[in-house]
């Protein structure tokens, strides 16, 4: 996914923080590098409300889509792979429980912590 993006230094630091990289640098704007989704909110940025509609509206992402509600800003790559995984009963059943735990679906839980171990392992 490239995400352009006007300078932010906060930005900037939450885009490394995930594995980005920068591939461009202009006075004016920056373009990232990397396949994770992102959420950062308006206070994480420290922007006022109108700065950040702002920011948000001059950002664009190839690869993915942003979406803006409220004062939190989502970046999610388009997800159109489909990777089928076969579990036995316990599996799946531990997987269920662990899902609920963090309130999430087994579905999105399975991702979160697959792209989580990825994410680390690429740190290595």
């Amino acid at each position: 996914m490239l995400i352009k993006a006007p300078i932010n230094r906060d930005f900037d630091a939450g885009m490394r923080s995930l594995g980005y990289q920068v591939k461009v640098r202009d006075d004016s704007y920056v373009v990232y590098h990397g396949v994770f989704g992102l959420t950062f909110n308006m206070k994480a940025l420290r922007l006022n409300y109108r700065e950040f509609v702002k920011f948000c509206k001059t950002i664009s992402v190839e690869g993915g889509r942003k979406i803006r509600k409220g004062s939190n800003l989502y970046i999610i790559p388009y997800r159109n792979r489909f990777f089928p995984v076969r579990m036995s009963e316990d599996e799946y059943a531990a997987l269920k429980e662990c899902a609920k735990a963090e309130n999430m679906s087994p579905q999105n839980f399975f991702r979160e912590y697959l792209l989580r171990a990825l994410a680390k392992r690429k740190e290595l």
